[in-house]
């Protein structure tokens, strides 16, 4: 659970291993006064497109926030399809965005546009796939590695909705290495590089690391 101490503002991680769990998150979201809460789809049970889509239904229903679906497949092991997401929006109106790990399925985006009201929004949770995800009616992204170079993206997604391609596409192959270098040696999790990153660019340290 991270909530932005700027007072006003924040987004809570709401998402959990099971309903139960991210039913109670989602609420404690609410209490803390976050502004939207963001839940990752339920992970080690790699539940049906029906499990998923009760799932969503339990957490909207719990809020009055936004909810944001967290769709990592690479790590929970199971997909939000576009019409599981298609049925939940028919009837559950707080759901207002996807964050959608782009890199397993490029194309993925267009297909939920297809299937989706347009005013709900799609965010790349690539940060190597973001300028491949605005064309398919993208809206930004929900960027790790950002931390670092968080100008420069910024600078890029603006670049790409001012209808500068050109200069979007240079950013782009700017910040590549070091977002593919996040992933290194079939690495799942960009967190101990990145956090390393973040050390060497701020010049504050972080303590002693911990397991996973």
């Amino acid at each position: 659970m991270v909530r932005q101490g700027k007072a006003g503002s924040g987004l809570l991680y709401a998402g959990a291993a099971s309903t139960r769990a991210s039913v109670a998150l989602a609420r404690r979201a609410e209490e803390m006064g976050s502004q939207v809460a963001m839940c990752v789809l339920p992970d080690y049970a790699h539940p049906t497109q029906e499990g998923i889509e009760q799932h969503f239904r339990a957490v909207a229903a719990a809020t009055s926030l936004p909810v944001l679906v967290y769709n990592l497949p690479l790590c929970a092991g199971v997909n939000m399809e576009p019409a599981t997401l298609a049925r939940l929006l028919a009837t559950v109106p707080n759901m207002r965005g996807i964050k959608d790990e782009a890199g397993i399925a490029p194309n993925q985006a267009a297909q939920y546009a297809l299937l989706i009201p347009e005013d709900f929004s799609i965010y790349c949770g690539d940060d190597a796939m973001v300028l491949q995800v605005l064309p398919q009616r993208g809206v930004g992204c929900v960027s790790g590695g950002s931390h670092v170079m968080g100008r420069q993206m910024k600078a890029m997604i603006a670049a790409y909705f001012a209808n500068d391609n050109r200069a979007a596409s240079q950013i782009y192959f700017r910040r590549m290495p070091f977002f593919m270098a996040l992933g290194q040696n079939g690495r799942v999790n960009p967190i101990p590089i990145l956090r390393a990153a973040i050390e060497l660019c701020s010049g504050s340290g972080w303590g002693r690391r911990g397991c996973p």
